[in-house]
């Protein structure tokens, strides 16, 4: 809504405004603003004035964007005047694209203002919102395909018409700069000289990326990984590997450079202008290719070494921050004017100016869904508490659990790869566990956060599968491929593996069949590793997977024909599990356990622009937490309904606003439609709650397509209870048993109806309804009052007592005269038996009732059974 500002006081939006003897106002504004139109001001001003007329408008970039202005000066100081303007919009606002008008702006609202100020002779001018009297009006926009064309101003030449024709439909995409560069991609030789590959980077066009950069001066978030190869020890007392100079000609961040006996000292320039550095032991060997990643976070400074596929790392943190601006100065690879080169080989150098994120495995943690946020276990928490509490204790389950959260840094939990390794260790050595014992293995055998060691890795791969684990079995097939190049042994254990349901082992037979190295089968069988990869990527393996979709995609292979939609779905799924998606994600997930919505928002907002179905349904979550508009949910929810796969929320919110948007909109039937297509997609994939939405519009009188028929069993000659019934069965069926449900309810419901619809077609049976019904209504009756002649015949007997202590008196003076009273003695004994008797009439009719009312359930539940 629009608002104005008069002397202080905020107001709607208003065509005219006055105070005293002043006066402002619209005399006519078109609905529709044309070039050419006329808005005629009316106005009264009690001394000289000026006055202005602006038309402004809104467009993507750019709110109150003025397009047009006219002022003029009233010296004439009595009585209304009406002052006619004639709009002159530009051609970006008036005309559409085309050959002669080629910069055009969409607006998406605009609105004619008119404003009032008492003249002054200064040089200072009015603006709107400093004017006294205000007023202003919005007005209809045109779409871009209905605004006319521009008269063409004369004919262009044919060239002109066809490039104008080819190039009209172009859309113009943002400059790609890469934040990930390459440095070096091919090998270089080093002689130990003062010569080397200089690069130079250039500051970012994008703004927000250089101003991300400028930010990260101080604080910087670099990597650097790069390929070495040694055939010399360095003969100096320091070899360069890779330096910075800037424009003084002075060693800035980051330099790496390497000693005599291999350890490499790391210098780095601070934010107090003075040079640090450290030196790493790192021992590095001749003759060996050695990859070096150097990681740099604000003052913190890792640097890991691998050779032999084992890996070393070294952390060190400076007292002061590191300064590093890349753009000042240049880059030398090996030696320069100022440093020796090693003596060796340079290989593949790669530049990460950002860092290079930490990934995680996606979780599917649904922020609607409490179980979901049940499930995690943040250090604070109790359950977390209570799960180190039984690790500790030694139990093998939380130790193996407590090592998986801990390694994946799941469930709300930070990565800590050092104590999961204690765990992992604690939980496999216990040997009573083979995943464990499999999960411990594998880790020694690649030496991910620990010691590489084969041979401890391989004993507790044998004793793993021994016990049955399976993935044990797919392991020591690895060994005997990689490790021992036994290709005999390695494919008898990969087939005993996929023989046991193992996607891994699947997956590696059928890279076995495409390589063409089956012991006895040399050939290479293109159709049956198509059929191993097919098999495992069901089981969700992400290699098989990429390989099937490759296949699809081309449909080169024989016998099978191109799916490229399929390859599609194979492939997004393959995307969905990508580690940035999963760390975007955790640390939307964190914001949101840390009440930080808005920031939790954002990052559930990026990765639901990308695609992932979770990220949607959160955002549209948010979108309701947060009090946005619904249009905000509906857009989410409608994205998430869009993938192959959608989750059963998103689709019963969808189908909630189709089905209630039918009773108030024309095309309700178009819209009931839609929502059974959205309830219907929600039961097939197995929610109670879309089941029983589904009973409610069969009860409306509504009728299913064929898949949702088929799905539930019905066919178009059941009646309505029966498909009804149906639909509820398969809902009580997949529903926890212990709870009582909607679906239970209603599927008592509909029983009990169809029972006594059943005892209404006999006559027995319905005189049997009408006794329990009429034995319902005599218990009502006879039981209050058999309640209130107990209470009666309480007081009577009170009152009995005492009479009957006051008549023995009587009784002795009674005698002395001789006298009797017959009359009253025989009322006396009426009045009790009719006591005696209702308590026992009521009793009988409440056991009479209570007998009917066993017959007739007992025939119910007969009919319902």
């Amino acid at each position: 809504m629009s608002f104005f500002s008069m002397q202080g006081h905020c107001m709607l939006q208003t065509t005219s405004t006055h105070s005293g003897d002043n006066f402002l106002g619209f005399d006519t504004v078109p609905d529709r603003v044309l070039d050419g139109s006329a808005v005629r001001v009316r106005y009264q001003c009690s001394r000289p004035c000026q006055l202005t007329l602006e038309v402004v408008v809104s467009v993507l970039k750019k709110t109150d964007l003025v397009v047009f202005r006219r002022k003029w000066i009233s010296s004439v100081l009595k009585g209304h005047r009406i002052h006619q303007v004639l709009l002159r919009l530009p051609p970006s606002i008036s005309y559409q694209l085309d050959f002669f008008n080629r910069n055009i702006l969409d607006s998406h609202n605009m609105t004619v203002r008119a404003c009032m100020d008492y003249f002054k002779n200064s040089s200072e001018l009015s603006t709107f919102d400093s004017s006294r009297w205000r007023i202003f009006k919005e007005i209809q926009t045109l779409d871009l395909s209905e605004r006319p064309s521009k008269p063409p101003p004369g004919c262009p030449s044919w060239s002109a018409q066809l490039m104008w024709r080819i190039t009209s439909q172009h859309i113009h995409q943002c400059l790609h700069e890469p934040v990930v560069l390459d440095m070096l991609n091919f090998p270089m030789a080093s002689s130990g000289g003062h010569f080397g590959l200089v690069h130079r980077f250039q500051p970012f066009l994008d703004r927000t990326l250089e101003k991300a950069r400028l930010l990260a001066v101080t604080q910087p978030s670099v990597t650097l990984s790069l390929w070495i190869y040694q055939v010399e020890s360095c003969h100096k007392q320091l070899c360069g590997i890779i330096h910075h100079v800037n424009r003084k000609n002075n060693f800035d961040s980051v330099m790496l450079q390497l000693t005599g006996t291999g350890d490499i000292v790391f210098q780095v320039r601070s934010t107090t202008g003075t040079d640090k550095a450290f030196r790493a032991n790192t021992k590095l060997p001749l003759w060996k290719w050695i990859r070096l990643d150097c990681y740099i976070k604000g003052s913190k400074v890792m640097l890991d070494t691998v050779w032999d596929d084992e890996t070393r790392r070294y952390v060190y943190e400076f007292q002061d921050g590191i300064y590093y601006d890349d753009t000042d100065g240049y880059f030398v690879i090996g030696g320069g004017k100022y440093l020796p080169g090693i003596h060796g080989y340079f290989g593949p150098v790669k530049y990460y100016r950002f860092g290079i994120e930490k990934q995680y495995s996606l979780q599917l943690i649904y922020l609607n869904n409490e179980d979901d946020l049940k499930k995690l276990t943040p250090e604070t928490s109790d359950a977390f508490q209570y799960l180190n509490y039984k690790a500790e204790r030694g139990d093998a389950q939380s130790q193996k659990h407590l090592a998986s959260l801990l390694y994946w840094g799941q469930n709300g939990l930070s990565k800590d790869i050092a104590t999961a390794m204690k765990w992992f260790e604690r939980s496999a050595m216990q040997m009573n566990d083979p995943t464990a014992m499999y999960d411990y293995s594998v880790l020694l055998m690649k030496g991910h956060g620990v010691k590489k060691n084969y041979t401890q890795g391989f004993w507790l791969l044998r004793k793993a599968a021994e016990m049955g684990s399976i993935n044990a079995l797919n392991g020591l097939g690895w060994y005997y491929e990689m490790v021992l190049k036994d290709h005999k042994s390695a494919v008898k254990y990969y087939e005993q593996a996929a023989l046991n349901g193992s996607g891994d082992g699947i997956f590696n037979l059928g890279v076995y069949h495409l390589t063409g190295k089956i012991p006895g089968s040399p050939e290479q069988n293109e159709s049956a590793a198509f059929q191993h990869f097919l098999n495992a990527s069901k089981s969700g393996h992400m290699s098989a997977s990429v390989e099937v979709a490759r296949y699809l995609s081309t449909g080169n292979l024989e016998g099978v024909s191109q799916d490229v939609e399929k390859a599609v779905i194979i492939l997004k799924n393959v995307c969905d599990r990508n580690g940035h998606l999963g760390f975007m994600i955790r640390e939307a997930l964190q914001a949101y356990l840390q009440d930080s919505r808005w920031e939790s928002f954002v990052n559930y907002v990026l990765a639901a622009e990308s695609g992932l179905g979770l990220a949607q349904s959160n955002t549209a979550h948010l979108c309701e937490e947060l009090g946005l508009s619904d249009d905000c949910q509906r857009r989410y929810h409608n994205f998430s309904v869009l993938n192959h796969d959608p989750h059963p929320s998103a689709l019963l919110k969808m189908g909630d606003y189709f089905y209630y948007s039918s009773s108030t909109q024309a095309d309700s039937l178009s819209l009931a439609e839609q929502a059974i297509s959205m309830y219907g997609r929600a039961a097939l994939a197995g929610s109670p709650q879309g089941m029983y939405n589904l009973v409610v519009l069969v009860h409306e009188g509504h009728i299913f397509p064929r898949s949702i028929n088929s799905f539930f069993n019905v066919s178009h000659r059941d009646e309505v209870h029966t498909v009804m019934e149906k639909i509820l069965k398969r809902c009580v069926a997949i529903e926890d048993e212990e709870l009582v449900t909607p679906c239970s309810f209603a599927l008592l419901g509909l029983q009990m109806g169809k029972a006594l619809r059943r005892m209404s077609q006999n006559d027995v049976q319905l005189l049997l309804a009408y006794m329990s019904l009429l034995s319902v209504i005599m218990v009502i009756i006879f039981v209050p009052l058999q309640s209130c002649l107990g209470q009666r015949n309480h007081e009577t007997l009170r009152i009995r007592s005492a009479r009957q202590q006051s008549g023995n008196l009587n009784q002795e003076q009674v005698s002395i005269m001789g006298t009797s009273e017959p009359v009253t003695r025989n009322q006396r004994l009426m009045q009790l038996d009719s006591q005696q008797w209702l308590p026992y009439a009521s009793e009988l009719v409440v056991t009479l009732s209570g007998v009917c009312l066993c017959v007739f359930w007992t025939t119910v539940l007969c009919h319902v059974l």
